[in-house]
């Protein structure tokens, strides 16, 4: 462990432990963790701003001159996990904590090994996207069924699926994450072919690579724009999922038990080998992957953009 992180560390716990500010009569809510200037995290806000509930936003390390606000904070929401919340550390050794903690993360365990329904067991609540999803994380642990909500994603409020989208490509790869067996790693010059063969067909190239991989803080993209989306196993698919247009995802050698739902079942599955021809039979008409509307309905129950207001609901119910 970095020793410089260590001594921060145990300075800030130190300080979190001793401040002796007393909570006020403001519920106030904390968003945790916003690393990827998040959405959901952004619509939410816009809601919590119109009925005038407070808030307050941190990164992952914030200076202690904010321990007053962090001990007033009666709620802190998460979209990455619970380690960006300020006393976290200390709940992980005393098991107290005064504040609730709701998470909305997006992934909604695609992946089984992804741990979500372990992590939770901290947590007082959780949303999720579908009846299906909550399903399956109660089978991983039953005990987590008066946690989980089902409200939908923020973010789909946003989309029109009845909207045109541009002439455009989006090639967005998860991050080989080193806990995730990645069979088939990801070949660095196929972003600069692809971009090729869009060109070629009159089509724009967006690579948008993953955080974790790229290190840079971007804004969120409007998938509203995208025509063909192309992928590997990032959650990002299950985003795009409502606008009902093609989706690719690139072979990393996982087998259909790895998923809840089957790549081959939500789009067209290929190797890196086929993809060029495949994109460029989609893009000059030739052929499209049929929509799989039972996928659709697993991911997202609710299709009446009321997704941001059903989680701003439960976050008032929270600090009551």
């Amino acid at each position: 462990m970095n020793v410089k992180y260590l001594l921060d560390e145990i300075k800030f716990n130190a300080e979190y432990l001793l401040n002796r500010t007393e909570p006020n009569e403001t519920p106030l809510v904390g968003f945790a963790g916003n690393r990827v200037n998040n959405v959901d995290y952004q619509l939410i806000q816009k809601e919590l701003i119109k009925q005038k509930i407070p808030f307050h936003e941190i990164g992952y390390r914030s200076p202690s001159s904010n321990i007053s606000i962090f001990k007033m904070t009666k709620l802190w929401i998460t979209s990455h996990g619970p380690f960006y919340i300020p006393d976290y550390n200390l709940y992980k050794l005393t098991h107290k904590r005064k504040a609730k903690w709701l998470d909305i993360w997006h992934g909604c365990g695609t992946l089984p090994f992804v741990g979500r329904a372990k992590m939770l067991k901290d947590y007082d609540a959780a949303t999720v996207s579908s009846k299906f999803y909550k399903k399956e994380l109660i089978k991983r642990d039953p005990s987590l069924e008066d946690k989980i909500y089902v409200t939908g994603l923020p973010r789909f409020d946003l989309l029109d699926p009845g909207g045109e989208p541009e002439k455009l490509v989006l090639y967005a790869p998860s991050w080989e994450n080193p806990r995730v067996s990645v069979i088939k790693k990801k070949d660095p010059g196929l972003p600069r072919v692809l971009r090729e063969i869009c060109l070629e067909c009159g089509y724009d190239f967006i690579y948008r690579p993953h955080i974790n991989e790229s290190g840079k803080r971007q804004q969120q993209m409007d998938l509203n724009r995208v025509a063909v989306l192309i992928t590997d196993y990032s959650d990002i698919a299950n985003d795009f999922a409502p606008l009902k247009r093609p989706t690719i995802f690139v072979d990393r050698g996982f087998k259909d038990r790895d998923f809840l739902i089957p790549l081959r079942k939500r789009g067209h599955l290929t190797s890196e080998f086929a993809l060029q021809l495949v994109l460029h039979w989609i893009l000059i008409g030739t052929w499209c992957p049929e929509f799989n509307s039972e996928h659709l309905n697993k991911i997202c129950t609710y299709k009446d953009r009321k997704n941001t207001e059903r989680v701003v609901n439960l976050i008032k119910e929270m600090i009551e």
